[in-house]
């Protein structure tokens, strides 16, 4: 999923490189996860198989994030 909809993600990870986050999805809690730069002026964060499935989301589903940097 990529971090860049919302301009306050910028604001918190204040950084053009990876930087190391906590994360909410859904009511999945993912601590010191990778938000990688994008290339576009974004971050991104993936989800793997096995968070999907704990989710009972798959690819492309909709999820709401909240991104705490560490």
């Amino acid at each position: 999923m990529e971090l860049r909809r919302d301009p306050r993600i910028r604001r918190v990870l204040r950084s053009g490189k990876t930087v190391r986050v906590d994360e909410r999805v859904d009511d999945l809690v993912l601590e010191n996860v990778g938000a990688m730069v994008t290339g576009t002026g974004g971050h991104m964060v993936s989800l793997n198989a096995k968070a999907r499935k704990a989710l009972g989301k798959d690819v492309g589903d909709a999820v709401d994030v909240t991104i705490t940097r560490r």
